[in-house]
């Protein structure tokens, strides 16, 4: 079955923060001690989707320097 993030609930908010997309405490370690704590948009939707499909196949699109790398890389 294909999915897009239209049809995919994500639970994020402007106001979400990188602890409340459910990464592994180790990961909100270092992001809190690097100094990120709150994700772009293109983190915030494809980081919870990512965890919950356990997908190598997602496309997402966003400027240059939005976050894309860390997004994909963190789940």
């Amino acid at each position: 079955m294909e999915t897009s993030y239209e049809t995919t609930p994500v639970t994020a908010t402007n106001e979400t923060l990188f602890g409340e997309i459910n990464l592994a405490l180790p990961v909100q370690a270092k992001l809190q001690e690097l100094g990120f704590s709150k994700p772009t948009e293109i983190q915030k939707h494809a980081i919870p989707i990512l965890l919950e499909k356990g997908t190598t196949n997602f496309h997402g699109q966003a400027q240059t320097g939005t976050g894309k790398t860390l997004a994909f890389g963190l789940p």
